[in-house]
C-alpha cells in the first residue's frame, strides 16, 4: 500500500533538509523527484510492487505536490510568488496589476473550501492510535476534529502525534496538542482570507455562512493551488 504512514510528509519533510525550500510557482515534482521518492520508499521498506507504482504514478505526484506546498511555503513565501516570479522573469507585469500576488484572483473563499461531508474527520477525543490509522486508510496529514454535533473543533496533523509516548497512544491526544480553527466568512476575498490565516499562523480555517453556521472548511495548499493557477494562467495570456 503506498499511502502508507507519514510516507509523504516524512519525505517531504527529509527533501528539505538537503534541498532548496523554496519551489517555483507552477513546480510540480519531476521525474528526479519520483524517482527520489521511490527510493525513499524502498529506503523505508513501504511495501509495493512496480505495477502498483506505475499505476498509481499520477496521484502520487498530485499528493506529494500538496504536502511539499504546505512544507515548503511560510506564508510570507506565499506572498511573493509573483514578485519573484516577476523579478526573474518568468511574469512580465508591465502595468503593476500582478504586483500583489493576491490582487487578480477574483474567487472567494467558498469558491475553494471542502464542506464538511467530504471531509475526513476524526472525533475531538480521538487518540494517536485513530490518527495512524487515517494516514493509513487516506493518507492525508492533517484531520479536522469534530465535536458530538459534527462541528469542526480544531484539527491535528500526524507530526503533533508521532512523538507521543507509547502509554499515551491509545489515549486521547493531549488538549494543548490540539490546534485551533480560526473563523472565516464563506464570502470573504481569497486575499483577505490569505491575510487572516497569515495573523493566526493557522493553515486551516472553519468557513461560515451569513447566518453562522459552518460551511466548510478552507485549507491553506487551496489557496495556494488557486495561487499557483492564476500565476500559471497570467503567464500564459502574457505569452
Amino acid at each position: 500500500m503506498l499511502a502508507q504512514p507519514f510516507a509523504f510528509f516524512n519525505f517531504s519533510k527529509r527533501y528539505f533538509g538537503s534541498h532548496d525550500a523554496k519551489l517555483p510557482a507552477g513546480w510540480a515534482p519531476d521525474p528526479t523527484i519520483m524517482t527520489e521518492f521511490h527510493d525513499f520508499l524502498m529506503k523505508e521498506k513501504f511495501t509495493f510492487t512496480e505495477a502498483e507504482y506505475a499505476q498509481n504514478l499520477d496521484w502520487m505526484k498530485r499528493f506529494l505536490r500538496k504536502e511539499m506546498y504546505v512544507t515548503a511555503f511560510s506564508f510570507d513565501e506565499v506572498a511573493t510568488i509573483v514578485a519573484t516570479s516577476t523579478r526573474e522573469g518568468v511574469l512580465t507585469d508591465l502595468t503593476g496589476t500582478l504586483s500583489n500576488a493576491f490582487e487578480f484572483t477574483t474567487k472567494t473563499v467558498k469558491d475553494v473550501l471542502v464542506p464538511m461531508p467530504k471531509l475526513v474527520t476524526l472525533p475531538d477525543d480521538t487518540t494517536p492510535e485513530d490518527v495512524e490509522r487515517a494516514v493509513a486508510q487516506h493518507g492525508f496529514s492533517r484531520y479536522v476534529l469534530v465535536d458530538d454535533e459534527g462541528e469542526p473543533s480544531g484539527y491535528l496533523h500526524l507530526k503533533d502525534v508521532i512523538d507521543l509516548d507509547d502509554d499515551e497512544f491509545s489515549e486521547p491526544v493531549p488538549p494543548k496538542r490540539i490546534r485551533q480553527l480560526i473563523s472565516i466568512y464563506h464570502d470573504a476575498e481569497l486575499e483577505d482570507a490569505l491575510a487572516t490565516m497569515r495573523r493566526s499562523g493557522s493553515h486551516l480555517g472553519r468557513a461560515f455562512d451569513e447566518n453562522g453556521a459552518t460551511r466548510g472548511v478552507l485549507f491553506l495548499e487551496d489557496i495556494i493551488e488557486e495561487l499557483v493557477g492564476e500565476v500559471q494562467d497570467a503567464t500564459r495570456r502574457q505569452r
